[in-house]
């Protein structure tokens, strides 16, 4: 279960406001302004149920910020505006919340059809607005929030060729392309920074004991991905979780992907001020063999690689070859997959 730490108090006010029917019903749209245009393609990472900590009397049963959510992680964008001054950046993620916190279900029929048809992992269109709406009421009074309604969504079929666009030829960006590329998303991240939401009941946390030594070490290995945890002993499926924060050593960040940038012929991946870590690792539940942790750091570069470029030991990388941008920016990974000793 994942909780939202940080709901504001006006979030909830509103929530609660426009989800009350005696308030709404007599509400109308005096203005909207559009800020913000998104048209992604996304993965689906599956659903998650969230609790609202927010400081009114209806959170979290009633505010309307509990439920179940959809997480989709974004791979590129078609399109983009922003007509507003305060519109939305580039996203890397998404959600849409499909219930309610009794898990009745909350949203629009229509989307949550379509997310019951979705597998994790399968790729979806997904396009969303980011408005900033002004209404009046009946009894006097106005209120001005944003709105992020969710304009497409829909299964992007095997082979689909993006509407209007010729299939992209596999031309190498040259070190000054991927570097403004990686800097416009960098820039796109914001305040939020990196946030990583991911469900992968396929894949998992590998376990292999260092010889002489009580130490185990979990690798989750897949394509855009390689992180290890380390442990005093082994972990067992069902073990306490307070036993595994306890037997917890360090975390290594070697490889995460970066959802909404990609330059072909190029390897880029964010660092962290060391190669290994325990601060900002939380254990959040562990039940039979599928552990849920959430780490919270801050990476110190992006750092990207032509590794078609071999490049002899002790010699330097050709400055064509690689770039490195130093900036500090947050992350924020959940991920819940399975966790064992390899066979």
């Amino acid at each position: 279960m994942n909780v939202i730490n940080r709901a504001s108090l006006a979030v909830c006010l509103m929530a609660l406001f426009l989800a009350n029917p005696g308030l709404a019903a007599d509400g109308r749209t005096l203005k909207t302004q559009l800020l913000s245009t998104h048209e992604t393609v996304a993965t689906f990472a599956g659903i998650e149920y969230r609790v609202c900590r927010g400081l009114t009397g209806a959170c979290p049963e009633r505010c309307g910020n509990s439920g179940e959510y959809a997480l989709f992680n974004v791979v590129k964008y078609l399109k983009y505006a922003k007509p507003g001054k305060y519109g939305d950046g580039k996203q890397t993620s998404r959600v849409i919340q499909v219930s309610d916190f009794h898990k009745k279900p909350a949203g629009d029929p229509k989307l949550n059809k379509i997310i019951k048809t979705l597998k994790e992992g399968d790729q979806v269109l997904l396009s969303w607005n980011h408005n900033y709406v002004t209404r009046v009421f009946k009894g006097g009074g106005k209120s001005s929030s944003p709105q992020r309604p969710i304009t497409k969504l829909e299964k992007k079929k095997a082979g689909a060729v993006d509407a209007g666009k010729k299939p992209d030829k596999a031309k190498k960006a040259t070190v000054e392309e991927a570097k403004k590329k990686a800097s416009d998303w960098l820039a796109a991240l914001g305040n939020r920074g990196l946030v990583i939401r991911t469900t992968d009941k396929k894949n998992g946390f590998k376990g292999r004991k260092f010889i002489g030594r009580d130490t185990i070490m979990y690798v989750y290995q897949k394509d855009g991905w390689y992180i290890n945890l380390m442990f005093k002993g082994e972990i067992k499926p069902n073990e306490n979780v307070k036993n595994v924060r306890k037997r917890f050593l360090r975390v290594a960040l070697d490889r995460l992907p970066t959802p909404g940038l990609d330059v072909s012929g190029w390897d880029i991946r964010p660092r962290t001020p060391v190669s290994s870590f325990s601060k900002g690792v939380e254990f959040i539940g562990l039940k039979d063999g599928v552990i849920q942790l959430r780490i919270r750091t801050n990476f110190f570069a992006l750092y990207g690689r032509d590794p078609s470029v071999l490049v002899p030991a002790d010699a330097p990388s050709p400055k064509t070859a690689y770039f490195q941008i130093r900036k500090n920016f947050p992350l924020d990974l959940n991920l819940e997959a399975p966790l064992a000793m390899s066979k």
